[in-house]
């Protein structure tokens, strides 16, 4: 569309010292950043080749001090991310959700 994304990267170690460092992408142009700013993709080295391991975080980002199944979580605004094996994924609970059918027009409760 004409546009001319600007192209961040880092670059840290989220496994052992011997591990290739993860790569942190993120571009910023008007079609990639909505209202909640520009999200990153995280890609870490696995089996040969560099695979996405988180997309969509937003927000300023750090590799934390805690680690699961070897890894370093990974810290994005408010949010954590751990490593679940294959991929990182949000520590934060699913929020509580009310399945149960309703009548039409009832008003849910609090």
């Amino acid at each position: 569309a004409g546009e001319r994304p600007l192209v961040l990267v880092g670059s840290a170690r989220l496994g052992v010292a011997a591990d290739r460092p993860a790569l942190f992408v993120q571009l910023q142009s008007p079609r990639e950043c909505g209202s909640a700013g520009c999200s990153t993709g995280v890609y870490a080295w696995m089996s040969g080749r560099y695979q996405r391991v988180l997309d969509g975080a937003t927000g300023r980002m750090s590799v934390g001090t805690a680690r699961h199944r070897g890894m370093a979580d990974i810290l994005a605004g408010e949010e954590a991310y751990v490593w679940n094996g294959t991929a990182y994924a949000s520590s934060r609970p699913a929020p509580n959700v009310d399945l149960r059918p309703r009548r039409r027009g009832a008003i849910p409760p609090r």
